[in-house]
């Protein structure tokens, strides 16, 4: 959850909900967001730029409302800026990722720490090593001992 209380705390029961055998991790959408217009846009491009650059389709990596299988997250490679693309990292480790909808609401505390300007450039890095690992990754799907993965 963020700290400045813009998601529900009633949505944690329906992350519960599909996570179920297979399913690695669920993570929240933000519908009907209560952020300004130019904060909703610079989210969309953002969210269109890094599924573009990385492949894979996240609709709202933005949103920290998540819940996630330790299993799954000791494969993930460490780094910061990690937070903005576990649903990714998941899922180029072989993982199912599920997203749902969740409510968001006016910021009841506190104040963004967070621009254009101060993630922008990060964030164009970091699709780049994102799309990097994507090539190189050998999914822990892939790894396991199973009928395709004999020595």
């Amino acid at each position: 959850m963020d700290s400045d209380r813009q998601h529900d705390p009633a949505d944690i029961r329906r992350l519960f909900e599909p996570m179920q055998a297979g399913v690695a991790a669920v993570c929240g959408v933000r519908a009907a967001r209560q952020d300004s217009r130019v904060r909703r846009w610079s989210s969309q491009i953002a969210n269109g730029f890094a599924s573009w650059m990385t492949g894979d389709r996240v609709v709202d990596a933005g949103c920290t409302f998540r819940l996630m299988r330790k299993t799954a997250l000791a494969e993930l490679p460490v780094f910061n800026g990690l937070h903005r693309f576990l649903p990714t990292l998941l899922r180029i480790q072989g993982f199912k990722v599920v997203e749902i909808q969740i409510n968001h609401r006016n910021r009841q505390a506190g104040k963004t720490k967070y621009g254009i300007n101060n993630r922008m450039w990060r964030g164009i890095v970091d699709c780049l090593a994102i799309r990097w690992f994507r090539q190189r990754a050998i999914a822990a799907d892939r790894l396991a001992p199973g009928p395709n993965n004999q020595e």
